[in-house]
């Protein structure tokens, strides 16, 4: 475009049309000089005079351009006040103005610099069955064969340069055919009065900025690329980013070795669009495709061109339909006729159509013949196609015909799904576009027994399911006669369509409005389409007498809302709000939620009424270490998709849910790691809401609270918010999603709202319908003979086995339960005095204890005597009590643990992660000698179960957030990596943990460089106390380091019947059942692979030692081996 043409001081220079001429005199006029340039266009005498505008980003003129065949005028507007323009007005009294979109440049002309413009639109001067393009202009008129992709560039960039060659080929296209511009309908603002003129003006002034907002270019997401008889066949990925037939329209593929192939979309069909190479070679290899320009306009905006072309040419006028007047010119109507309030409701209404009062209103006003305009704002859930479905019932039993449209062909399809659900006779009309070859990776419902392979069907008729019976093909219209469409509908007077499918020519042709005549017409999602796009519609049906809209202003905007702020819905037209109906209850949303959402959004004024009550239905993830990136246009977080995708993994893969992000980066990434792993992908209201915000820095979309109400109104039981806390202390604070989370704090508590990844990821969060924290696991308690671990050993070293364990009496509550005398022994090593108690006691939340219920779960004492303050145990005596009482009070053992890991010191923390790790190993020893099942008749693993379900949990405490957890991440990763070698645990719930610590641990790492720069600015001096206590955690860090490096001597009694006390010198083979494998079989295989052969290395270093051992000499003696 821009480097097609050089600006040379005066002179453009053009070479996008060779057969015009090369330069063209460019002149440059500034706000004060106007007279000038017109005094130098009228010298000049032209008959006709090439236009071209440019709009500023606040929908002023910010330039015009006029041009004759070989001049070029360029005139600024900085200000568009109507007095500085009179010479204007006076030169377009004269010559014919050309271009195409010629209405749209008049209208625009018109309303802001205030004087009427007459003209010939170029793109209808050619008879033909639908509007020229520019290029199809030039291609046919003037250079047959003729690069058409430069022309369409010019007519939709931006600046100046762009500007005056649109103004200046104009000129030249018209001059080409003088024949046609001399008997051509001219557009002429004169014809339509001032109020008329000012609503189309703001009409096309919208238009125009929707325009200029529209991306040159759209990356695509394709599955598959091939080559067919020379031409490139894609396989496009996504409905929403496919590529279209179009002449306006060049493909760009960039191949993986930085080589580029252009080419053009010459034919569409389902999934596959075929593309002609115009430049480059296709050899395979494809990196990213993209499509440049902008495709043909749709057949809705081509009826909203033609309406207003005609209201130009004086051939339609405004004030003919009753219904365009009480939308956009109420005051040339009576009070009478604006006023569309209705009386009260029959009380039949309600009670026969089991509605509320709110909608038996709403019911009573569409079927009642006084008004022909009803307006309701529905909230989400209060029932609105109910409402709609009640009504058309009513129609329908009557014989009246009815249409009803949306603005998405998902809200179309929940009014059929309500229609098929109450037995209502209708057609619904779909595009094949839409309809054929394209799959949503929407797997169905949990029940269903069909694969994941076959629920991913070609087409989208998975959306339809048991109303596909009801459809009717756009394409079949085209092939069809009036005698076959009568039969295509049958008895049916109701129909259903997009609100741009009622645009389609292939419905005039196939006469289908003569069948079903457009006499009522409802239109749900009306919240998101901007009025005028009914007004070309509002004047074609001329009989039309009721028009119902359905919307909800609080929720999504129309699509350019933020481009151009002057667009209105019907619910935002003034003199309509007061005589709106309002749904006044949702039965969606749980009931607290609705709550909120009523109080911070609906004044409210929305009532609740749902069977879940509890505000545990909503849960906020706090992804502390995730962080938005920029994707293109978009935005990305990858620890929000990692746990959004372990919320589906480990809890709601196997219910109804759905993910909702407001990034289609986010979405993406979301989708295809769902894919790779073979989970449900779900895109529409369902059960459960999974949110990712994706934002951690500034609010984004969030800063709209429409857009947010959308996400949080989906759910039906419950909603996971995947988020960054501190998120909401910043930039998130003010939105709506902040004041939610305030708002459930403040019910519910900060523990009790927010939980973490890591938790998810070890399946211990507490989530909607997880209330336990617990995904259900088996954890039937073993029958264990006493005698078979009566003291069981474990591997942990002889230091670290004896550290002492002790309790602090003065900071332990004690907490008695009531359970038959001697039920729970001692623990080995306790007091004797100990024994005897009528109960048994659990010491709770000792700040100061090292392990105060995991020594033993109450160890009977005497009467509410606390445990005794200098009581010792070993881990190995802690193991073996545990594993021996396992049956009785495991359970409860393990609760104390868990408690103890929660408010033990650091230190005392990661000890306390050394016993899980002995009392894992010991309990697969004792499950694979002793093969005991619970009660269940299922084989158990003792402890090991509950590590695996509270895994999250623990690591979460004994690695905590920030630097107090660092000197326990190393050791905690070991113990980890052990497990997963080992296969203790599910190596996939483990990679969940250590993933979690790799972020955390790079954090870290970031916060200490930061601190060590900081550091050397400034000199910090430690208390002694302090250096103390760092040296003695680094000494027992580094000693546990060495100690499990050890190798533990254990000797093999023979004649005992108990099994061998290390795992170390278990058998190679399971006596079982033959269905587990050992730890020790894993950690064989894994030294036999890692150990070299025998080589003749070895053989010296054994004669070596053989020498050393058993000297051949008599004067040598022999090593001392006891």
């Amino acid at each position: 475009m821009s480097s097609s043409l050089v600006s040379q001081s005066c002179f453009l220079e053009q070479i996008i049309v060779p057969a015009f001429s090369r330069r063209i005199c460019l002149r440059r006029f500034s706000n004060g000089h106007t007279s000038t340039a017109v005094e130098a266009i009228q010298q000049l005498e032209p008959d006709i005079l090439g236009v071209s505008i440019q709009l500023a980003n606040d929908g002023t003129i910010d330039a015009i351009a006029l041009a004759t065949g070989d001049r070029v005028f360029l005139l600024s507007i900085e200000d568009g006040s109507p007095g500085k323009f009179a010479a204007l007005n006076a030169l377009f009294a004269g010559p014919l103005l050309a271009t195409f979109r010629m209405a749209d440049v008049a209208l625009q002309i018109c309303y802001h610099l205030g004087f009427h413009c007459r003209g010939v639109e170029l793109g209808t001067l050619i008879p033909a069955p639908e509007p020229w393009s520019p290029s199809r202009f030039v291609d046919v008129r003037v250079t047959p064969g003729i690069n058409r992709h430069p022309i369409n560039a010019v007519w939709h960039g931006l600046g100046d340069t762009n500007l005056c060659l649109r103004a200046w080929l104009s000129v030249k296209l018209a001059e080409e055919s003088r024949s046609y511009v001399e008997s051509a309908a001219k557009v002429n603002t004169a014809v339509i009065d001032a109020a008329e003129l000012r609503c189309l003006g703001r009409w096309v002034t919208n238009i125009q900025l929707l325009e200029m907002a529209k991306p040159d270019q759209m990356e695509n997401e394709f599955d598959d690329i091939e080559l067919v008889d020379g031409n490139i066949v894609l396989r496009n990925s996504r409905f929403k980013t496919r590529v279209r037939r179009s002449e306006q329209t060049s493909v760009v593929l960039d191949t993986e070795d930085g080589k580029t192939i252009y080419g053009q979309a010459i034919r569409a069909e389902g999934k596959s669009t075929t593309i002609k190479v115009t430049e480059g070679r296709f050899r395979r290899g494809i990196g990213s495709i993209r499509v440049v320009g902008r495709e043909e306009p749709t057949n809705a905006e081509r009826a909203r061109d033609e309406f207003i072309l005609r209201v130009l040419y004086g051939e339609a006028s405004l004030s003919r339909s009753l219904l365009i007047q009480m939308l956009w010119f109420p005051s040339a109507l009576g009070p009478a006729q604006c006023n569309i309030t209705q009386k009260s409701t029959p009380e039949n209404i309600s009670t026969e159509r089991e509605l509320n009062a709110s909608q038996a209103r709403v019911v009573e006003s569409m079927i009642s013949l006084t008004s022909p305009l009803v307006i309701v704002h529905g909230p989400p859930g209060t029932g609105k196609t109910k409402t709609i479905s009640s009504a058309t019932h009513v129609w329908q039993e009557k014989g009246q015909p009815v249409w009803v449209v949306a603005q998405s062909n998902v809200g179309v399809k929940n009014i059929a799904a309500s229609f098929h659900k109450h037995r209502i006779g209708f057609k619904l009309i779909v595009s094949k576009e839409f309809y054929v070859e394209w799959y949503t990776f929407c797997p169905r419902p949990f029940y269903c027994k069909k694969s994941l392979k076959d629920s991913m069907t070609t087409r989208h008729e998975h959306i339809y399911g048991p109303i596909e019976k009801y459809l009717i093909r756009s394409d079949d219209l085209f092939r069809c006669d009036p005698v076959e469409m009568e039969r295509m509908l049958g008895s049916s007077h109701v129909i259903l369509c997009t609100l741009g499918m009622m645009s389609n020519p292939a419905l005039d042709d196939c006469r289908i409005y003569k069948f079903v005549p457009v006499e009522r017409l409802v239109v749900d999602e009306a919240s998101q389409i901007d009025t005028f796009e009914f007004m070309h519609l509002l004047y074609k049906f001329k009989k039309l007498h009721k028009l119902c809209f359905f919307g909800d202003p609080k929720q999504l905007p129309p699509f350019g809302k933020d481009n151009a702020p002057d667009i209105q819905t019907i619910f935002d037209l003034k003199h309509l709000k007061p005589q709106a109906h309002f749904l006044d209850t949702q039965y969606r949303m749980p009931a607290p939620l609705g709550n909120f959402i009523s109080h911070n959004v609906y004044n409210s004024k929305l009532r609740s009424v749902h069977r879940i009550k509890d505000a545990s239905c909503i849960v906020f993830v706090d992804v502390a270490k995730g962080t938005e990136a920029k994707s293109g246009n978009s935005w990305i977080n990858m620890e929000e998709v990692h746990a959004a995708v372990n919320l589906v993994r480990h809890y709601y893969q196997k219910m109804r849910f759905c993910i909702i992000t407001p990034y289609d980066a986010q979405r993406g990434a979301i989708q295809r790691q769902l894919k790779a792993e073979k989970l449900p992908w779900e895109c529409h209201e369902e059960e459960f809401v999974i949110v990712s915000t994706v934002r951690t820095g500034g609010p984004g979309f969030l800063r709209s609270q429409a857009r947010t109400n959308v996400m949080l109104t989906r759910c039906t039981a419950g909603m996971v918010i995947v988020t960054n806390r501190q998120f909401f202390n910043n930039g998130g604070r003010d939105t709506l999603l902040g004041k939610l989370a305030e708002y459930w704090v403040g019910i519910r508590g900060r523990e009790a709202t927010w939980t973490s990844p890591m938790l998810i990821a070890g399946r211990t969060a507490k989530l909607p319908k997880f209330r336990t924290g617990t995904v259900p696991i088996s954890t039937a308690a073993p029958k264990l003979p006493v005698t078979a671990l009566a003291q069981p050993k474990t591997s942990i070293p002889p230091t670290l086995s004896m550290q002492k364990l002790s309790i602090n009496s003065s900071d332990t509550s004690v907490v008695r339960y009531h359970t038959p005398q001697g039920a729970f022994p001692p623990l080995p090593g306790a007091s004797s005095r100990s024994s005897g108690s009528s109960g048994k006691w659990f010491s709770r939340r000792g700040r100061g204890s090292v392990l105060p219920a995991a020594i033993g779960p109450s160890c009977p004492r005497g009467s509410d005597t606390p445990w005794r303050k200098d009581m010792v145990a070993s881990i190995q005596k802690v193991v073996g009590y545990a594993l021996k009482y396992f049956s009785g009070c495991g359970e409860d053992l393990w609760d104390c643990i868990v408690e103890e890991c929660q408010k033990g010191s650091i230190n005392n923390r990661i000890n306390i992660l050394y016993l899980l790790d002995s009392l894992c190993e010991t309990s697969l020893l004792a499950k694979s000698h002793q093969g005991h099942v619970g009660q269940d008749g299922a084989q158990t693993s003792f402890y090991v179960d509950y590590v695996a379900r509270d895994l999250g949990k623990i690591v979460e405490y004994v690695v905590p957030e920030g630097r107090q957890g660092l000197p326990n991440l190393m050791s905690t990763k070991q113990i980890l990596e052990s497990w997963r070698s080992k296969r203790v645990l599910d190596p996939q719930k483990v990679d969940d943990v250590m993933a979690t610590l790799d972020t955390r641990r790079a954090s870290l790492e970031q916060e200490q460089q930061a601190d060590n720069t900081a550091s050397r600015e400034r000199t910090t001096t430690l208390a002694r106390g302090e250096v103390f206590k760092r040296i003695e955690e680094d000494r027992e860090r580094h000693k546990r380091l060495r100690e499990r490096r050890w190798v533990q001597p254990v000797s093999h009694n023979p004649h005992t019947h108990l099994p061998p006390q290390l795992a170390s010198f278990l058998p190679l083979t399971d006596d079982g059942d033959g269905e587990g494998e050992l730890t020790l079989d894993i950690e064989f295989e894994n030294d036999w692979e890692t150990t070299s052969d025998w080589n003749e290395d070895d053989d010296e270093a054994a004669a070596d030692e053989n020498h050393l051992c058993f000297p051949s000499n008599d004067g040598e003696q022999e090593m001392d081996l006891s």
